[in-house]
């Protein structure tokens, strides 16, 4: 999930580590650096005021509080990333996740509660990075509630599943025959973010799917020669609330070094001898009629083309798909998951 805004903490860290884990990370994975380049470049100050959504991304580092922190990296992060460092509060009330959490619930206006778990931070705990990732949004034409119905969903894992189908008869931009997929576009106000379902055409063709996505060249496959088709939709409602761990998949990407008390080189942040403990990432994302979290009533649905009977294109996610947020403008790909209900 999210995983350009994930390598957005981890570049914080490796970034001071004057390059000695930059090799393993480019040659782990060329596809997870195309991400780190993409998120580089999004110009996070044009996206996040946007007024048609609030995007609320909060990327950070804590060290110990007796760290000295050099001032040209705190700087470069205020600069470059629009985040800072900061230190952990062995003597908080409740200790010291607690002033952690309230500043991470506070900015997702409630929404992501209780980030690290009591006893999380120990006088042993180096670096910590933390992404965390909140999205509210409208749709540019919205569901009418009236018409959501529920649902058988089909799954092999699990049978008589219900879910809540919204559904919708409209022009959509649709792309169908691709990597053994459907692709459907849903934008949100504004036209420059668009969520993308990617339903695969066989009920077990999502494992397929999944792995044919590590070639960057399919990928980009699933956002191009989108055609604008009269589309039957049907697309579960749906609430995400994300809270992993990050060090053991990037280990498995080879990405050690940093981890280690004994190997790692951090001294781009401070004089000191640190080393990465824990990368934390949460996400808060939720899919209704009206857009993510509703903000204000939504507007009435506009009316279907009144000279076509028949729709062209029949999108039904009764069944797992891929789901992506994706900003048109930086191509960047803010959430991306997978729905298996």
């Amino acid at each position: 999930m999210k995983q350009t805004l994930l390598c957005l903490t981890l570049l914080l860290v490796v970034n001071a580590a004057r390059g000695h884990d930059i090799h393993p990370l480019t040659s782990a994975s060329s596809f997870f650096s195309q991400l780190l380049f993409q998120k580089i470049a999004l110009n996070e100050t044009t996206l996040y005021c946007l007024p048609e959504y609030r995007i609320i991304s909060l990327n950070f580092i804590l060290v110990p509080p007796t760290t000295p922190l050099l001032v040209k990296y705190t700087e470069a992060l205020k600069v470059f990333f629009y985040t800072g460092v900061g230190k952990y509060d062995y003597v908080a009330v409740g200790g010291p996740e607690r002033p952690i959490n309230e500043f991470v619930e506070r900015k997702t206006l409630g929404y992501i509660p209780g980030l690290l778990p009591s006893g999380f931070i120990t006088p042993e705990t180096s670096v910590t990075g933390i992404s965390v990732f909140y999205l509210n949004a409208t749709w540019k034409v919205p569901f009418d509630p009236s018409k959501t119905r529920k649902h058988e969903f089909i799954n092999v894992c699990e049978v008589g599943a219900q879910v809540e189908l919204m559904n919708d008869i409209r022009y959509a931009n649709v792309r169908t025959n691709v990597l053994g997929s459907t692709v459907l576009e849903l934008p949100f106000a504004g036209d420059r973010i668009s969520f993308y379902a990617v339903l695969p055409d066989q009920l077990e063709g999502l494992s397929s799917l999944e792995g044919s996505l590590t070639n960057p060249n399919n990928f980009n496959q699933l956002f191009t020669e989108l055609k604008s088709c009269y589309t039957k939709i049907s697309i579960p409602r749906f609430k995400v609330l994300s809270k992993f761990s990050l060090r053991q998949p990037l280990e498995q990407l080879g990405i050690t070094r940093v981890f280690s008390q004994r190997e790692a080189e951090l001294r781009g942040i401070s004089e000191n001898r640190l080393h990465v403990s824990q990368l934390v990432h949460s996400l808060f994302f939720e899919i209704t009629e009206a857009g993510t979290i509703p903000v204000a009533p939504a507007p009435a649905p506009q009316p279907g083309p009144l000279n076509q009977q028949n729709p062209q294109v029949t999108f039904n996610a009764d069944r797992p798909f891929l789901f992506f947020v994706r900003d048109k403008v930086s191509l960047q790909i803010l959430v991306q998951g997978k729905f298996s209900g």
